[in-house]
């Protein structure tokens, strides 16, 4: 009986052992679990973290490229204004001294014909120099854009 006793206390201890190993090996797979899970989240949030300060980056960039346009905007609004002042003065001194063009000679009137001609000739290419500017300026402004862009990509 001592024997069966003895054998039975051996089995009792024995499926106690395996009872708490099992348990442990259980609480040691939740806990990897629960790491994996964790770096996983921890991956995911620097992710955004990363894309977030980014979109900002992009945000500020858009932001300065709108101010520096509505100041190109507002500098090309006073420029048409002071070019329509200066025409609208013209016209006002041409129709008050009416008295010179009839007064005036064939002579003066032939020099006024082609200095009305040079005239439109220099306005012309005024314009013409005008509109490439403009366009040299507006690539300008598309190339610092597109640069602004990929610095923020390689950010």
């Amino acid at each position: 009986q001592r024997k069966v006793t003895l054998l039975k206390r051996k089995l009792r201890h024995a499926k106690r052992h395996a009872l708490q190993s099992n348990q442990e090996e259980e609480q040691q797979k939740k806990q990897e679990h629960t790491t994996e899970t964790r770096d996983e989240e921890d991956g995911a949030i620097s992710l955004l973290e990363a894309s977030e300060a980014e979109l900002l980056l992009e945000q500020e960039e858009l932001t300065s490229i709108g101010d520096e346009l509505r100041k190109r905007l507002d500098q090309e609004k006073k420029e048409i204004e002071r070019l329509n002042e200066e025409i609208a003065a013209l016209v006002a001194l041409k129709e008050k001294d009416p008295e010179l063009e009839q007064s005036s000679d064939s002579d003066s009137s032939e020099s006024e014909v082609e200095d009305e001609a040079d005239l439109e000739r220099l306005l012309q290419e005024l314009i013409e120099q005008n509109e490439e500017l403009e366009q040299k300026n507006t690539q300008l402004c598309r190339n610092i854009h597109e640069e602004r862009e990929a610095c923020v990509e390689l950010q």
